[in-house]
């Protein structure tokens, strides 16, 4: 047996354990994380999978900074730190409900900052529609097959929240032209507008890990195959996949978060 051979073979029996120890345990993380699989979806099983594909990109694209879009509780920005202890965060979220854990969950991290905002092409201010899981609000109207696949995310409230285009935000953030950006876009269905407005900041970005529907999820939103063709025109190649969304009832994947590498490395 190889070496890799081993190394595979030890992270089987690790996947396999993990799997056991987690049995009976179903995962609650509501449109983002939709149990659907009662072979897999044990509490945290999806979500070491997906950080050990997070953490072969980081050491392959070696990103200096993470911009966090749509940060929620500052979930994303957790698993960044435990990738990476130093690593400069700045999370943008614009719900009010989530704002004070997020900056509690930051307080004591000088490398991480928390900007109460949405993100997209123009700087001004929308209506965000609050979900009932808080994890499916949008500036955009939800569509049928997400209320109908994931009820607990209808929307149930609103508020105007402030909009920031990402390329006006790089001196506020400390974010310098030498820096090796990874940026996370998870604004459901909002995520063509977000890039719009980060023309210049694609530029030092080595990475990008979007959020993308195979579904209409959202009115007027970019699908996935748009937004693949529209990252490859932008010089990034999609490089992984990591699993959202499925509809319990047909077992249809409705959302993958894609893991894309810029082409110039």
């Amino acid at each position: 047996m190889t070496s890799g051979q081993s190394k595979l073979v030890t992270l089987q029996w690790r996947i396999r354990g993990r799997v056991m120890h987690e049995l009976g345990k179903v995962a609650a993380r509501g449109g983002q994380v939709l149990v659907a699989d009662p072979h897999k979806n044990w509490n945290g099983w999806l979500d070491d999978a997906a950080n050990a594909s997070r953490s072969r990109l980081f050491e392959f694209t070696r990103p200096t900074f993470v911009i966090d879009v749509g940060a929620n509780r500052g979930q994303y920005a957790g698993d960044v730190r435990e990738m990476d202890p130093k690593i400069r965060i700045a999370s943008y979220e614009p719900q009010r409900v989530c704002l004070d854990t997020l900056i509690a969950a930051s307080a004591n991290d000088p490398n991480w900052t928390v900007i109460h905002a949405a993100v997209g092409a123009e700087k001004g201010e929308l209506t965000l529609n609050n979900s009932g899981n808080e994890l499916s609000s949008s500036l955009l109207p939800m569509a049928k097959a997400h209320q109908d696949a994931a009820p607990e995310s209808r929307y149930i409230s609103t508020e105007v929240v402030d909009v920031r285009r990402l390329d006006d935000e790089l001196a506020s953030i400390n974010c310098s032209p030498t820096d090796r950006v990874w940026l996370k876009v998870d604004t459901q269905g909002y995520e063509w507008p977000v890039l719009l407005g980060a023309t210049e900041l694609l530029k030092q970005t080595v990475a990008i890990e979007l959020e993308l529907s195979l579904v209409t999820m959202y009115e007027g939103q970019k699908l996935f195959t748009e937004l693949v063709a529209e990252m490859a025109s932008l010089g990034f190649s999609l490089h992984g996949l990591l699993e959202v969304l499925v509809d319990p009832k047909t077992m249809r994947l409705f959302q993958v978060d894609g893991l894309f590498v810029a082409d110039r490395q």
